[in-house]
Order: C-alpha cells, then structure tokens, then sequence
C-alpha cells in the first residue's frame, strides 16, 4: 500500500490526476486551490469584487489601529 497524491477540479468535481506521493513540486497542489480563492474566481463573478472589499476593510483596520495607539500613546 502506497500513498498516492491526488487532485480534483474545485469547479465541477473531476478528476485532474492521481500521482504517487511525492512527484508533484512541493505546493503544488495548495497553490491550484489557493489562487482560485485568492483572485477571486473561486466564488464566481462577485467574487473579486468581494475580495477587494474585503482588502480595504484590512487596510482601514490597519490605519485605524495606527490612528487610535498614537493617540492613545500621546494621552499617556
């Protein structure tokens, strides 16, 4: 008994390949599923908008929490 790698389409379910352990290049398989995700395709075509939303919500959180401990630091 072998282990065996294998990678299926997160679209529409099909089989992309069945590969001894070990053979693909290290993240190979993360790196299919993660850019999908991560552009937004993954959630069809709200999804980049969603996901550059969701990347100005960080950013303002980022600036906010810098605005509020300098002010914070100032009073102290």
């Amino acid at each position: 008994m072998f282990r065996q790698d294998i990678l299926i389409n997160g679209m529409n379910g099909d089989l992309i390949g069945i590969y001894p352990a070990g053979k693909l290049e290290k993240g190979e398989g993360f790196r299919k599923y993660l850019l999908p995700i991560h552009s937004g395709y993954y959630f069809g075509p709200l999804g980049g908008l969603m996901m550059t939303f969701i990347g100005f919500v960080v950013i303002l959180w980022l600036i906010s929490g810098f605005i509020i401990y300098y002010s914070n630091r100032k009073r102290a």
